[in-house]
């Protein structure tokens, strides 16, 4: 069981590869399930405590994530949504039912109102509830994601994806999307 929850939380990330990720799992737990039985006749058996999860240094193990929220003014609509969020991934995944997709989210705010700091923090607490790969956010403006020719736009727009995979991307001041001649 802790072998597939390390498995989720990397298929979320960039450059996971299921047969590599796999075989680095199983021969890490191999490599420690053989130091633990060094020089017993025993047979060498797997344990969880093998199982090395790349996550456990995911900041704040064990602490609930979403006290960061605490720390931020009037954050009550997105703490309750998170937590609904928590609840749906932590029954998929004691069900083994299919896990919900993220989905987006939407910051709005006058301009000075914490935007780009409440979607950081948002990306720290899924990262440490292991629904985001990675805590990496890669940030961007709406007009730097619009391209100067046709078909530009497309372009830049899938090269942040991908460079923001298993990660948060922030777009601020999406409004400016679609602007101007080549930002359809």
């Amino acid at each position: 069981e802790k072998a597939l929850d390390v498995l989720r939380a990397q298929r979320r990330g960039s450059n996971f590869g299921n047969a590599g990720a796999v075989e680095l799992l199983v021969k890490g737990a191999a490599l420690k399930a053989a130091k633990r039985a060094e020089g017993s006749t025993i047979k060498l058996q797997l344990l969880d405590s093998d199982i090395e999860d790349p996550g456990s240094a995911r900041a704040g193990k064990g602490k609930d994530p979403l006290l960061q929220l605490d720390k931020l003014y009037r954050m009550e609509k997105i703490k309750t949504k998170l937590e609904k969020m928590k609840k749906n991934w932590e029954v998929q995944r004691r069900e083994g039912g299919e896990e919900p997709e993220l989905g987006h989210f939407v910051f709005l705010g006058s301009p000075g109102t914490g935007k780009t700091t409440v979607a950081r923090t948002t990306a720290d607490i899924l990262y440490s509830l292991g629904l985001l790969g990675s805590n990496k956010i890669v940030e961007t403006t709406g007009l730097e994601l619009t391209g100067e020719y046709l078909g530009h736009t497309k372009t830049k727009v899938e090269k942040l994806l991908k460079e923001a995979k298993g990660g948060l991307l922030f777009v601020d001041e999406a409004y400016n999307l679609g602007e101007g001649q080549f930002g359809k």
